[in-house]
């Protein structure tokens, strides 16, 4: 049960041809063919013994005869045939690149990604309107029950292959919000909602089905809550100016545990039209809210009011001035003098109920 020799008689070696794959594919396609006579010892001896034999191609081996090779060649058939003499054997072994190529083609990982977007719908409480006046009554009280409005918020849902998945990243990144820019749209303003995976296999590739859906919100994910409370931030109740009594509702603040009545003051510069700063009385300033973030990062703001005038703001680290944006909530932008007043309007405490990832290491496709 020995094979004594192994030789090599190929004589015809290749050939190039084309072969479409599919509607848009069309690939040289390169075959060979290898010829041996394998010798055995053993009358008893069969196709196997052959097969296992030294020097003898295997299926899956790239083809090389001499100083010609190609390692996209792979051996698709070895066929073993009796000859007249019961102890030699004529193996051919046929290579081709087909199973290279559709591999790389028909690879489930190499299939694009299946993107599409919807809109979901929900009923929900209205803090601001459309030109972001908060919804108070004339009183500056929140509405009870709150105003609702039919909100449409886009969601993306991404379907596509890969070769991984690591539950503790999909852990990391559910009811996360991006930190980057996404989809085109500022931080905050996209949360991934699900992250879902199934194992499949084909041609013999193991690889994960990975879904994922984001739901995207224009005025950021923060929640922005009104402040009001029945305490000082000293823990003081608040009463009622004429009998002393706990008041029965709850006191709209100014973002620093004040009544917000207190935060006014007047302003300590004349103001143009085209001015975005605003100063008020230094002994004044800490009635108002403390520093912000820069507007247009998704950061929280407030509103000020200048005779007729809202302006957007938040503050800078200078001990009496804001930046603004001008005409605010529907008003027209006005030229204002030395002692005017200004009062803040109701605040709203910013909240981030949810973490913070860059989305970019995801390569999630938009369209």
């Amino acid at each position: 049960m020995t094979v004594t020799s192994v030789l090599d008689v190929t004589r015809r070696r290749g050939r190039l041809r084309g072969e479409r794959k599919g509607p848009i594919f069309e690939l040289p396609v390169r075959d060979y063919r290898r010829s041996l006579v394998v010798e055995t010892n053993d009358l008893n001896d069969g196709p196997q013994t052959v097969l296992a034999a030294s020097g003898v191609p295997a299926m899956g081996d790239t083809y090389a005869f001499g100083n010609d090779s190609d390692t996209e060649a792979t051996c698709i058939d070895v066929e073993v045939e009796a000859t007249e003499s019961p102890m030699v054997w004529m193996v051919t072994a046929t290579y081709d690149t087909s199973r290279v190529f559709d591999l790389g083609i028909l690879s489930p990982l190499n299939l694009p990604p299946e993107v599409s977007w919807t809109f979901s719908k929900y009923d929900w409480p209205l803090q601001r309107d459309g030109d972001g006046v908060p919804m108070v009554n004339s009183s500056s009280e929140r509405f009870d029950p709150p105003l609702t409005v039919q909100q449409s918020r886009p969601v993306l849902t991404v379907r596509r292959n890969e070769a991984s998945f690591s539950p503790a990243l999909a852990a990391l990144y559910i009811d996360s919000l991006n930190s980057d820019t996404f989809a085109g749209l500022p931080p905050l303003c996209a949360k991934i909602n699900n992250i879902a995976e199934q194992r499949a296999i084909d041609m013999g590739l193991t690889y994960y089905q990975v879904t994922y859906e984001v739901e995207f919100k224009y005025d950021t994910w923060a929640m922005f809550v009104l402040d009001q409370g029945f305490r000082d931030f000293s823990g003081k109740l608040f009463r009622d100016p004429i009998d002393g009594s706990p008041l029965a509702n709850a006191t709209l603040l100014n973002g620093a545990g004040a009544a917000l009545a207190k935060a006014t003051s007047t302003l300590q510069h004349a103001m143009a039209i085209t001015d975005n700063t605003l100063q008020v009385q230094t002994a004044d300033f800490n009635r108002f809210p403390a520093i912000g973030p820069v507007a247009g990062t998704g950061a929280w703001y407030y509103e000020l009011k200048v005779d007729k005038e809202i302006v957007q703001a938040y503050s800078d680290d200078n001990v009496n001035t804001f930046f603004v944006t001008r005409g605010w909530a529907g008003t027209t932008p006005a030229a204002h003098a030395i002692g005017a007043a200004v009062t803040m309007q109701p605040y709203f405490l910013r909240f981030l109920p949810y973490r913070v990832n860059a989305f970019a290491p995801l390569n999630l496709p938009t369209v």
